[in-house]
């Protein structure tokens, strides 16, 4: 019995990696996050409960890029925001549970970031 291999499709894999360049990565990277929370913010936001309609529209996100890489933060910029998420006690002391808006929107973040990166990366080697 004789096994044989052709390693001519990893030869060309390595070299098509060994092309793309750090733009084109932290391009596709800038990209898969912000799509990532195209995808998040209304979830989050079904989530929001209506009084004024204030919270549910200040749902925002902001890409920060480091020397090690970026980071997605989805934020609300209204005051009350964290009482509502987490909870607060009322005027006449009693407890209000949170909505849990975010934490409940965000639990799937890492799968539509999976998703979001294979998708870029798979455009970054057709190219090659």
């Amino acid at each position: 019995m004789r096994i044989s291999s052709n390693f001519d499709d990893f030869k060309k894999l390595r070299d098509a990696i060994a092309r793309i360049d750090k733009f084109k990565i932290h391009s596709a990277l800038h990209s898969a996050l912000n799509s990532t929370a195209l995808h998040l913010i209304p979830i989050i936001k079904a989530f929001t409960p209506v009084k004024t309609g204030l919270l549910k529209s200040s749902w925002n996100f902001e890409i920060l890029h480091g020397l090690s890489g970026a980071t997605l933060v989805i934020y609300n910029k209204t005051f009350y925001s964290q009482f509502v998420e987490f909870g607060h006690f009322s005027r006449s002391g009693t407890w209000v549970c949170g909505f849990f808006m975010l934490t409940k929107g965000v639990q799937n973040a890492e799968e539509i970031l999976k998703k979001e990166l294979k998708r870029e990366i798979e455009k970054i080697i057709r190219v090659y």
